[in-house]
Parts: C-alpha cells; sequence; structure tokens
C-alpha cells in the first residue's frame, strides 16, 4: 500500500513538474512572438503554431512536455529551458551508447544512469533513446547530398565485433572494417558522407558502398559542372578496382604518406629503410611536379640497383601519386594524403578504445554516428587551411 502511495505521489510530482516547464515555455515564446494569444499588437513578429509533445530524462525521471512552436518568425524558436535540458540529453545519449556498446544492459545503464548521474531513465527510457539515435542513424546515411563534393576520402578502419553464437553470450570476436567517407563540397564544407561496416575491404564490400553513394548524390558532375574533382585513398587494390567501375571519370590520388610507409614491405636491407623512406619523403615536398620528378628520378637512380622492389613499387604509382600538383600550393597538403579521414578516425580511437570488442555491428555504427554528431555540434573540422575556391581557380 505505502508503495503504491508514493508511486502516485512521484507521479504527481512529475506531473506538476511538466506544468512548470509548459508554463515557462508558454511565456517565453509570448516574449519571442511579442504579444500573448488572441492578442492585437504592433509588436507581433510571428504567429503561434501549436506544440510538439518531448519526453525529457531529469534527476527525478521522465516528464512529458509540450514544445511550443512558432511561424513566420525567419529563426527557429528555442525555448531555454528545453535548450539547458536537450545539452544534458545529449551527454546522457552518448553515455548510453557508449555504454550500450560495451555490452551491458539496458537495465544495467539504467542502473548505472542513476549511480553515476543522478539521471532516472527506465530500461524503457534507454531502449527510447537507442530507438531515436537509431532513427536518426538512418536518416543521416540516407540523405540525399544535394551540394556536389569537391574532393573525396575513402579508407577503412579494422576493429573487432562480435559474431552470434546463436545462443547466450556475446559469442566469438571477429575482425571487420568500417568503411568511412569522408568529403569537402564546392563551398569548403567539411562532412562526414558515410560510414558502413562490412567484413572486410575486399571489392564487393567497397563496389556496394560506393554505389550507395552514388544513389545518394555523390555523382563525378553536378548540375552546374561543378566536378568531383579528386578521390584520396590509401592505395587498397579492391579499393581501385572499385573506383576504376563507380567513378572511372574522377582522378584518383594516392595517399603519399601510405605509400612511403609501405615502402619497407619491399626493403630487402633492414638497414636501408629509414634512408629510402626519408629521401622518398623529399620527392613529395619539392614546391612543383617538375621539381617532384627530378628528385624522383634521382632518388630511383640512387636506390634501384639496391632495392629495385622498394624502388619498383613507388615508380608504379608515380602518376597517381603526383595528381596533387594540379592545385594550388595551399590546397596541396590537404589533398596528397588521406590525412583528414585519419584525423576523424583518431578521435573515433579516443572513444573506440574503451569498447575494444563491439557486441554488436550495430552498435559499432551507432557509436561512430554519435560521436560524429558531437564532433560537428562542436564545429569539428580536420582540413585547417581554406577550401574555397572557384572552380575556375
Amino acid at each position: 500500500m505505502q508503495g503504491r502511495v508514493l508511486g502516485l505521489l512521484w507521479e504527481a510530482l512529475m506531473a506538476f513538474l511538466g506544468r512548470v516547464l509548459n508554463e515557462l515555455m508558454e511565456e517565453e515564446r509570448a516574449r519571442f512572438v511579442g504579444c500573448g494569444p488572441y492578442e492585437r499588437s504592433g509588436r507581433r513578429r510571428c504567429y503561434r503554431n501549436g506544440y510538439h509533445e518531448r519526453v525529457l530524462a531529469t534527476r527525478w525521471g521522465e516528464v512529458r512536455v509540450r514544445v511550443p512552436r512558432v511561424r513566420g518568425a525567419g529563426e527557429p524558436f528555442r525555448p531555454r529551458v528545453i535548450e539547458a535540458y536537450q545539452r544534458r540529453e545529449r551527454e546522457v545519449e552518448e553515455v548510453v551508447v557508449m555504454w550500450l556498446a560495451r555490452g551491458m544492459s539496458t537495465r544495467a545503464v539504467s542502473d548505472a544512469l542513476r549511480r553515476c548521474f543522478g539521471v532516472v531513465l527506465s530500461p524503457g527510457g534507454v531502449s527510447r533513446v537507442v530507438a531515436r539515435v537509431d532513427a536518426a542513424m538512418e536518416a543521416f546515411r540516407s540523405r540525399r547530398l544535394e551540394r556536389p563534393l569537391r574532393f573525396l576520402y575513402l579508407d577503412g578502419k579494422w576493429g573487432k565485433v562480435c559474431e552470434s553464437s546463436g545462443g547466450r553470450g556475446r559469442g566469438r570476436a571477429r575482425k571487420a572494417v568500417l568503411l568511412l567517407a569522408w568529403g569537402v563540397d564546392w563551398a569548403g564544407r567539411q562532412m562526414l558522407v558515410d560510414f558502413r561496416v562490412a567484413d572486410g575491404e575486399d571489392f564487393e564490400s567497397w563496389d556496394q558502398f560506393l554505389r550507395g553513394l552514388r544513389e545518394r548524390g555523390v555523382g563525378e558532375e553536378g548540375k552546374f559542372g561543378e566536378r568531383l574533382e579528386l578521390i584520396i585513398t590509401d592505395g587498397n587494390a579492391a579499393l581501385d578496382a572499385a573506383l576504376e567501375f563507380n567513378y572511372p571519370g574522377t582522378p584518383h590520388q594516392v595517399c603519399v604518406f601510405h605509400k612511403i610507409k609501405n615502402l619497407a614491405e619491399h626493403v630487402v636491407e633492414r638497414r636501408h629503410r629509414g634512408a629510402i623512406a626519408r629521401e622518398a619523403s623529399r620527392v613529395f615536398a619539392a614546391p612543383s611536379r617538375l621539381g617532384a620528378e627530378g628528385r624522383l628520378k634521382k632518388w630511383a637512380e640512387r636506390w634501384g640497383a639496391v632495392e629495385p622492389k622498394a624502388v619498383a613499387s613507388l615508380m608504379r604509382e608515380k602518376d597517381r601519386l603526383l595528381l596533387y600538383y594540379r592545385f594550388p600550393a595551399s590546397l596541396r597538403t590537404s589533398v596528397r594524403t588521406t590525412n583528414p579521414l585519419e584525423r576523424f578516425t583518431a578521435e573515433l580511437d579516443k572513444k573506440f578504445a574503451r569498447v575494444g570488442v563491439f557486441p554488436t555491428v550495430r552498435s559499432w555504427e551507432r557509436l561512430t554516428y554519435i560521436l560524429y554528431r558531437d564532433l560537428e555540434a562542436r564545429g569539428y573540422a580536420p582540413i585547417t587551411n581554406n577550401l574555397i575556391f572557384t572552380q575556375n581557380t
């Protein structure tokens, strides 16, 4: 009986808190509009436009509120009360997704939130947070890309995910890869274009990924003639083949950093590795393509007889390694490597390291999405130089 009474009192408290929040938001809307309901005033700047319902997670429990809307203002109406809770909600959502990515149950997450943050969120509330994140993620990954891209970076990040055993438990861990596409449009805006977890970096996986990009608007030429000028990758052979099939008319820059790093695989004498890589790096620091070709020729003459396999591996990719010289000097450091995407994956690593093995593919993709949106909200941009150039530059 006592428990039932306490439950009724708690419900009444939550309803009272909801009414207080609703009243505060109504007052905010009245100030924003410039007059009260049904009032005629020369101070009016817009009109009321109903409500939408929200469930807020507070330290006392979940509260259902009616968030006022307006129309005709020229700018969105954001109640300060909701903004304060949204900041907290984003923090709670990230924690919820992180813990679920580590394999915790919804009930365990609910208990941990109460102990650590004083947030009362039922297991059903945790599931609703996850469902909201999943819906937003699917909308993000299926969105139509209306603005044509100028540069496209592609790479894969390997990790481990549990393979279902068909019974209880997480099953055994297996390797998988997170395929990533980072883009820069003609206005200089940088964005994560798409991401998918695949079994490997084979032709089928990359082909399916690239087909998805094309279907969503990442074409070789936009409506007004803006071309996708360059695709930058680490030189993966399966990705090369998939690009030839999906983007045959777009130049393909091989990442200079990865190519120099991979020279070590072809060097026979271990003592030559440091010197051959250092001298190869100087080739790509030349101020012009003519200068780079001259340095490359001298480098090949010096090492050709000593380390023929290493020299041959670099010379085979010569044309694709030097494509970045087509662009202004201020852009070259940004388009000669996959560093912008590498910087993004380094941000992911800071969180992924806490997870280790993902319990499901979905949890891996979910965490990738919520971390990107958090970085985006903070103005994250891995390329810091000016990327705004006209098509004739």
